[in-house]
């Protein structure tokens, strides 16, 4: 079985803050439990955000101008989910296992390599 990535979109970071823009869309959810857990999560506790008060999954689509923040030892991370896009923003220090968990469990969406037409 493949395992679900999701994609980021863009990225920036000032040595702690590191902000993330990632698509949304259902792969998000599995991949975002599975980063979280590769730094150190319980993947339960994260699954929880992705069901309703019956244990059903919800559809990412049901999340909307909201944030969740999760916090341990190591992270302080807090997920805004807006209408079309997900803003993941990780305080830390441990800039390289973001970057390790990050490769197990998204693709960055490279830009276009158009040429620039110069102005006349």
């Amino acid at each position: 079985m493949k395992t679900e990535k999701f994609f980021i979109k863009g990225t920036e970071n000032d040595g702690f803050k590191h902000r993330y823009e990632i698509k949304k869309d259902e792969k998000f959810k599995g991949a975002f439990i599975n980063f979280m857990v590769c730094l150190g999560f319980d993947k339960y506790e994260v699954s929880e955000f992705f069901e309703d008060n019956k244990g059903y999954q919800l559809r990412i689509n049901s999340f909307k101008d909201e944030v969740y923040s999760f916090k341990n030892k190591h992270y302080d991370i807090d997920v805004f989910y807006g209408d079309k896009k997900i803003i993941m923003l990780i305080r830390t220090k441990k800039r390289d296992e973001i970057i390790d968990c990050l490769g197990k469990n998204s693709y960055f969406i490279e830009p276009n390599n158009k040429k620039l037409k110069k102005r006349k």
